[in-house]
């Protein structure tokens, strides 16, 4: 039996007018959206979906907000013009240390043996064979079960201590957009590396010929930082310099490499800055979250451990924000303009970078081919209630069926707004007269 093998899917702003109209019988399959029939139903479509979040209609998006976190700084303000934070980052390392001064920097692919997919397989270690092909054994630090599950988006990468150029190899897996993805690798000389053009977010399988024959040890791993940072798809950086500080700043759009894999920089390093020292980049700054659920602290080793969220933004001012060490506890207040991110204590360790699971604002639809950001259980909720407010428009009264459809495909929708809340339990100290949890 036949599968998609996909358990997503997307629809435009245009299919999501056209499917509107159709409910009130102003338009049919083989008709032709009319360009003042498309603007007319977009405002209405946002003005729609703006008031649903005024009215506290939690129609958002859950996404992990990366803050990167400043030594002492105990406030971060989160949106357009606040501090570093975005909803995607990758991030490599510096592979020859650099001085103050320094207007480029040389950096490591994001590539170790211990982040591996399948590491050092030959012809005698291949998994199992079947017909024509040889599979690798997925045995890396982040494969299980067979399956490798990337970190983050990444191209998948093959390494041998031979020369393989002779072999091509089979990538299977999922892409970002949860579709089955096959891809093929001619493999490298020795010593060398080459990837996939494309980014996976899993990775099932990794064959090549029963015909053909390994010439060495060939480990398959990934790089989060390679497609992105070379065709310039990340703007940002921040290098970890040796004095415990960031070094912000922005590529040179016009060449963000001058060699290989050394980075062109807007402005000199005002530090010195080690090797292995972590990189960081990023596209753009994270929209202001309407709410920020829950916590976690990843470390430069990878280790992840949970804050805990403080009661009120009373008690987040109460604590003391010159105390530093590890972050234990966060607090957030949603105000206009950028959010405020209180943690506490200050951290010091500006190698950490600490995930928000927050509620961000659909993003409005300004463009036929925009894509509807929304979580997709909202799908016929905007559909049947935009047929409902564009009705008088097109002097149609909503059938007493749609009334109930857009009210039904609403209330399911809503259902899902408690999904992701968590429930925390933490002591209660006295301090005083007043308890603090």
């Amino acid at each position: 039996m036949s599968t998609s093998g996909a358990t997503s899917f997307t629809i435009t702003r245009n299919q999501i007018i056209e499917q509107a109209l159709g409910y009130i019988q102003k338009f049919g399959i083989g008709d032709r959206l009319q360009a003042e029939d498309a603007n007319a139903c977009a405002m209405t479509l946002n003005m729609m979906i703006k008031q649903w979040q005024q009215e506290g209609i939690n129609i958002t998006l859950m996404q992990d907000i990366a803050v990167f976190l400043e030594n002492g700084k105990a406030t971060y303000k989160l949106g357009a013009n606040g501090d570093n934070a975005s909803t995607e980052y990758t991030q490599t390392t510096v592979k020859t240390a650099g001085v103050l001064g320094d207007t480029t920097v040389e950096l490591t692919a994001k590539f170790a043996d211990t982040d591996a997919i399948s590491l050092a397989q030959n012809n005698a270690k291949s998994w199992y064979v079947t017909t024509g092909v040889r599979h690798l054994n997925l045995n890396g630090a982040i494969s299980d079960g067979g399956t490798a599950l990337m970190p983050m988006p990444a191209v998948v990468t093959i390494t041998s201590d031979a020369d393989e150029s002779g072999t091509v190899f089979t990538i299977t897996g999922l892409d970002t957009n949860g579709k089955t993805q096959v891809k093929t690798v001619t493999g490298p000389t020795a010593g060398a590396t080459t990837s996939t053009t494309d980014e996976y977010a899993s990775v099932s399988s990794v064959t090549y010929p029963t015909g053909g024959a390994l010439v060495g040890n060939v480990t398959i791993g990934y790089d989060a930082a390679l497609k992105r940072i070379t065709t310039g798809e990340l703007d940002f950086y921040g290098i970890t310099q040796d004095n415990n500080t960031i070094h912000w700043d922005t590529l040179l759009s016009s060449a963000p490499f001058s060699t290989g894999t050394t980075a062109a920089l807007n402005s000199p390093l005002t530090y010195a800055a080690a090797a292995l020292n972590p990189v960081f980049f990023y596209k753009t700054k994270a929209s202001r979250p309407l709410d920020i659920i829950s916590a976690r602290l990843k470390n430069s080793s990878g280790n992840i451990s949970s804050l805990w969220r403080q009661g009120s933004k009373e008690e987040a001012l109460n604590n003391n924000s010159t105390v530093t060490g590890t972050p234990s506890s966060f607090w957030y207040d949603p105000t206009i303009e950028d959010g405020t991110l209180y943690v506490w204590p200050a951290p010091t360790d500006i190698k950490s970078v600490l995930l928000c699971q927050s509620r961000l604002p659909i993003e409005v639809l300004d463009s036929s081919g925009d894509t509807a950001s929304f979580p997709q259980e909202w799908g016929l909720a905007l559909i049947q209630n935009l047929a409902v407010n564009i009705a008088p428009l097109y002097e149609v009264i909503p059938s007493q069926m749609l009334a109930y459809q857009s009210k039904r495909s609403l209330d399911i929708a809503r259902r899902s707004e408690n999904q992701n809340r968590s429930l925390q339990i933490a002591p209660r100290l006295r301090r005083g007269r007043k308890f603090y949890r």
